[in-house]
């Protein structure tokens, strides 16, 4: 079932196998809302919304936190999403971070992020630079990006595990349930792989 909802909520524990996670998309301003709100539908969570501006401090009730894009940059707006920061550094639960949800990931733990000359925007191809479960095999695939900025190093304890011509596309917290998207895998491409049911799956068993 899928909630559209504002509110806040409390208490964790982990949920058994058969339960759906509950799970808050916390929405920075993304114009691919809706996209992602179907492919997390699609991946038997329970979901709710929240607007990054309208966030509850005690978000305990959640079993995984999804930061989607934004039309904001890190570099210029670190006390508008000190509620997120706090979460990425702090919490135990599953995070996945898509384009600027990775790079707030990233810059929590002190990776660089650095402005592109021009937006990029297309169809890029993505290369495994560490193999992961996530990749089911595959050292390359193709995969939609939309962004302004780009993380140009990665730094402990995070683990850079793709990346592209343009920079990092894909990194993972060595040790905390954390993995961040700089493409956005709620896009359909040709050879876009199944990144979200994946690790929905791996987090429901771990």
């Amino acid at each position: 079932m899928l909630i559209y909802v504002r509110t806040r909520g409390t208490s964790w524990s982990k949920p058994l196998s058969h339960q759906k996670m509950k799970t808050l998309l916390i929405d920075n301003g993304s114009k691919h809302t809706l996209e992602l709100i179907k492919l997390l539908a699609e991946n038997n969570l329970d979901i709710d919304i929240q607007a990054y501006n309208n966030l509850d401090a005690n978000l305990d009730k959640y079993d995984l936190f999804i930061l989607s894009g934004s039309s904001h940059t890190v570099n210029d707006n670190r006390e508008r999403f000190t509620i997120e920061s706090d979460l990425i550094l702090n919490s135990t639960k599953p995070i996945i971070g898509i384009c600027f949800g990775f790079q707030l990931i990233a810059s929590r733990y002190g990776s660089k992020i650095e402005k592109l000359e021009s937006k990029e925007e297309g169809v890029r191809t993505i290369r495994v630079t560490m193999d992961d479960e996530i990749f089911g095999g595959k050292n390359q695939f193709d995969a939609y990006v939309a962004h302004r900025f780009k993380v140009s190093k990665v730094m402990d304890p995070l683990i850079e595990l793709a990346s592209s011509d343009i920079g990092v596309e894909i990194l993972k917290h060595k040790t905390k349930p954390i993995y961040g998207f700089q493409f956005h895998p709620e896009i359909a491409t040709t050879e876009n792989l199944p990144f979200i049911r994946k690790l929905v799956s791996k987090f429901q068993s771990d």
